[in-house]
């Protein structure tokens, strides 16, 4: 098929499109294709922009920055409108007028709630607007424009109002800009740019169009290109910014990360008759887990463990004061009640409306004898061998931090070779599965009388592992909450070197 038979043809389907009589010569088909050009231009440029800023979100959306969805959609959407309304994208799909007209009607309506947030981040950023009123406002307007269309059968109807409010938008953006702004950056000029081009080409496409003044055809898509390029690098100096925030982020993070690390025992404690083992896994890169030891001689040791309310760098700080809190009670180490009320003395008005759940065990292996007190923590769960049952030890009084004349008690038991104690943090119990169902104690107990051979380090390991079976979740994954495990089996002293 030769290029003139082609141009006849697609004249032909668009003048009937459009209701016209088909054109006699080649010359009116180019003409008309030429009066598209720009618009199918600036469309698929414009919808080609929203859609790489909208899959640039997608990828950062860890980020949660708004601007960049909403400069997405806008742009996106103009884009398209602008290719609906021309007779060759009638052509290319095959659809009545009439569909294409309520397209365009609705795309100008719905662009005003994506315009809005833009605004609301941008050119309002810093100044006392009701964002909530202003939001409620564009949607219950666009969503009443689309049902008039709908109900009255007519695209465009609410039109008029739509210009009124995109005109009062766009003259309060103005004076954000250019009267209300106290400081001016960068971003602002850039947008001050975009503004004076787009306003003054609209007005002109106007005026052509009200036959008002001589000019070329309407302008305005240009003008809009023209403010979406400023848009643009409004946000791109947005995302840039992030990034170097999220940088120094991380790297103070790393630093935590190190000193948290620091404050958390290197070894463990080696005691003949005792094995320990302990894992630690936080949910974010610092946590509010704290674990620690008293060792007063070669078979007497105290074990501490406690859950600062919150999670990451707040909670880490918290877990730092628990660190030198606990080291001075190191005289009172043999009576745990006496310890938790030391750390409660000191840590009373310093944690700023945040509490601690603690516990605390002192072990005596010569005499076979352990004592325990807590404070707001889950129970200690203590396997007994003699009876094979699982006991949960509940000695507990209020968190630590918030009452300084409060008062804990101890709680003495034998312990025996085979005997097996788990201290522990809430996230282990509280570990959830797609059903929203707590792990909960029942089945920690359970797992504790069935793997009750396990030494102390595959126990360990295996309830990790148990628990990311439970939560769906793979093992490389942070939990939903800080965990911390640790557990302490007595044993002969002659078997522990066996």
């Amino acid at each position: 098929m030769g290029l003139h038979t082609t141009l006849t043809l697609l004249a032909s389907a668009l003048w009937f499109q459009a209701g016209q009589t088909v054109p006699e010569t080649v010359e009116q088909v180019r003409s008309t294709l030429r009066g598209d050009a720009a618009d199918l231009l600036l469309g698929v440029i414009l919808a080609v922009i929203g859609s790489l800023a909208i899959l640039l979100f997608s990828l950062r959306w860890k980020s949660r920055d708004p601007t960049l969805i909403s400069f997405g959609f806008f742009s996106g959407l103009y884009g398209l409108r602008l290719l609906a309304g021309t007779p060759t994208v009638w052509f290319l799909f095959e659809a009545p007028e009439s569909l294409w007209r309520y397209l365009g009607a609705f795309i100008t309506y719905v662009i005003l709630v994506p315009a809005t947030f833009f605004w609301l981040e941008t050119v309002f950023k810093g100044l006392q607007v009701p964002r909530r009123l202003a939001v409620g406002a564009v949607v219950t307007f666009v969503t009443v424009a689309t049902l008039s269309d709908l109900i009255q059968g007519l695209p465009g109807t609410a039109m008029l109002a739509n210009n009124i409010l995109v005109i009062i938008i766009f003259l309060f953006s103005l004076l954000a800009l250019f009267r209300w702004r106290r400081t001016v950056d960068t971003e602002v000029r850039a947008l001050r740019i975009g503004f004076i081009v787009f306003g003054i080409l609209a007005l002109h496409a106007n005026l052509v169009g009200m036959n008002l003044m001589p000019g070329p055809g309407n302008l305005e898509p240009l003008g809009f290109l023209v403010l979406v390029v400023c848009l643009g690098f409004v946000v791109a100096s947005r995302i840039s910014k992030n990034q170097e925030r999220l940088l120094a982020i991380q790297e103070e993070l790393k630093m935590a990360r190190q000193i948290q690390a620091s404050i958390l025992p290197r070894t463990l404690p080696s005691i003949p008759g005792l094995d320990i083992a302990v894992r630690y896994v936080p949910m974010n890169s610092v946590a509010g887990d704290f674990y620690d030891f008293l060792i007063v001689d070669e078979r007497r040791l105290g074990v501490f463990v406690a859950d600062v309310s919150g999670h990451g760098v707040p909670a880490a700080l918290i877990a730092s004061m628990v660190k030198i809190a606990f080291a001075s009670q190191e005289p009172h180490a043999s009576d745990p009640a006496q310890v938790l009320c030391g750390l409660n003395r000191i840590l009373s008005g310093q944690l700023q409306g945040q509490f601690i759940t603690a516990s605390y065990l002192f072990l005596d292996v010569e005499k076979r004898v352990m004592s325990y007190a807590a404070a707001g923590h889950p129970p200690l769960f203590l396997w007994r061998k003699e009876d094979r049952k699982v006991h949960a030890i509940m000695e507990n009084g209020v968190v630590l931090g918030l009452y300084p004349q409060a008062k804990y008690s101890t709680a003495e038991f034998r312990i025996e070779p085979g005997d097996r104690c788990l201290l522990y943090t809430d996230g282990i119990l509280e570990a959830t599965n797609a059903a929203d169902e707590f792990f909960g104690e029942a089945r920690v107990k359970q797992f504790i009388e069935v793997q009750r051979e396990l030494p102390a380090g595959q126990f360990s390991d295996s309830l990790l592992a148990n628990l990311s079976s439970w939560s769906r979740r793979p093992p490389s994954e942070s939990p939903e909450d800080d965990m911390t495990l640790l557990v302490v089996d007595f044993k002969d002293s002659e078997s522990l070197h066996s």
